[in-house]
This record gives structure tokens, sequence and C-alpha cells, in this order.
């Protein structure tokens, strides 16, 4: 398998990334809090069927801190240029999916296929469960393990499948975001009111257990977005790709082999 890791200098910011396979281009975006390691379940396997480019996205793991306005879509597709990817499927969870959504905005001509995990989305106000951190005032440490206590994190901690990555990629994660205003950016109108725009081929995956927003999101992100399909994974919640990679890594291999594997 061909692969490689490096850094990328991409607009005013250094990109960690990794890069193996060959063939049908694919891209991966983590988490919040989370960095590339996340997708390992998933990395080597893709791998034997696609170039699949992962990387830190800025402010998160091996990737440099954001120092001024920026927008992590246009990062992305910066990225792929340097890499020599013309088009890809995107895969993006939570964090990654609404990223993947800016991409698919902002970039449709790059966009192959569109798998959306558990995904955030612009423009989605409608929240019921709200998780705040004040990390200034009870030190990171705490913030940390409040964060892996949350509604989104609990059940992949409770999983002994997921938890001992889990937990080693939030211990290092910075905790940038918990102290500072991030500076990216989105030029309106925001996403919500785009989604009709989007015509890719998109795949929506939910975790049953993942809390009422998200399940909301992945409601609407399946009504706007045209042909779009929902899948409910059963037994997981919000990190399903950690909490049982072999469902997922079946539901989203039969769907890329469908609908990107043109070579870009």
């Amino acid at each position: 398998m061909q692969r490689d890791e490096g850094y990328a200098q991409i607009n005013d910011a250094e990109l960690h990334y990794e890069i193996a396979g060959a063939g049908p281009n694919l891209v991966l975006l983590h988490g919040f809090t989370l960095d590339m390691r996340m997708w390992d379940a998933q990395f080597k396997l893709l791998s034997q069927h696609f170039r699949v480019l992962r990387c830190d996205l800025r402010g998160f793991g091996q990737s440099s801190l954001p120092a001024a306005p920026y927008t992590h879509a246009d990062d992305v597709a910066a990225l792929m240029t340097t890499l020599g990817m013309t088009r890809a499927g995107v895969i993006g969870l939570s964090m990654g999916g609404a990223i993947a959504l800016d991409f698919a905005c902002l970039h449709p001509d790059r966009l192959q296929a569109l798998v959306l995990v558990d995904a955030a989305l612009g423009g989605f106000d409608r929240w019921t469960v709200h998780i705040s951190f004040n990390a200034k005032e009870r030190g990171m440490a705490q913030t940390k393990r409040d964060w892996l206590a949350s509604p989104l994190l609990a059940p992949a901690m409770a999983n002994p499948k997921s938890a001992p990555l889990l937990q080693r990629i939030v211990d290092d994660y910075s905790g940038w975001h918990f102290l500072h205003k991030d500076f990216d950016v989105f030029p309106p109108p925001t996403v919500i009111h785009r989604l009709a725009t989007i015509h890719a081929p998109a795949l929506v995956i939910v975790g049953e257990h993942d809390t009422v927003d998200f399940h909301n999101i992945a409601d609407v992100l399946v009504s706007d977005i045209a042909g779009a399909k929902k899948v409910v994974m059963p037994r997981v919640g919000h990190m399903c790709n950690m909490e049982d990679p072999e469902a997922f890594n079946a539901v989203v291999l039969d769907f890329l082999l469908r609908h990107a594997t043109t070579p870009q």
C-alpha cells in the first residue's frame, strides 16, 4: 500500500496529513477535539479501494493553531490541490460533517460523493442539548473529563472498542478551542439554507443513541439534499465509526463503491 505522511503549508497554516492507497480520491474529516486518528479503523480498509487522505484540521492534532480568519473547507480544498486531488468523496463526522457540507457548498465541482456521519450543520438553531465549557475556571483536565462524559461521547467511552483511543485523542488535544473563540468563518447564507444546491450522492448516517439534535439534523439533511439516503446505526451513539467499526465500514464501503469509483 502506497503511504505518505507529512505536513503541508496551506494558506497561512501547516496541516498534518496522511495519504495512502490508489484509485479514486477520498477525504476523511474528523470531529471536534479529535484528530485524524479517529479514522484508524477505516483508513487501512478504505485505502485498499481508494486513495485516502486524512488530516488534522487547523487547530487540532499536529496541525497549527488558528491565528487569523480562515475556512476549514478552503483548507481542505487547498490541501487536495497540493496533493494532486481534483475531486474526491468526502466523509465527515460531527464537526467534520459540517465541514464536509461547507465543502459541498463552496467547492461543488470538487465533490464526488458525500458521507455525513452524526453531522453538525451550519445554521441549525434547534438545539436541545447544550454543552458548555468553562476551562478557565474548571481547568483543562476537568474540562476534558466533562467533555468525555457528555451525551455525545459517553456512549463511546462506555464501549471497549472505542474508549481507549478516544481517551488518548482527547488527552492529547491542546484544548485551544475551550479557551479561545475560533476564527473559522463561512460566507452567508448559512449552509442549512444551501442544502438544495448539493447534487452529489449523499449518505447520512446517525447513531441510534446519538442525541435528538443530531437525529433532527439527519432528518433535515435527508429532506433537503436531493436523493440523500439515511442509515440509523443500531446500538451506537455519536462516534459510530469508532463504536462499531465493522458495521460502519460495511455501510460506507457499499455506498462508496457505488458512487465514488471514478478516479479523479
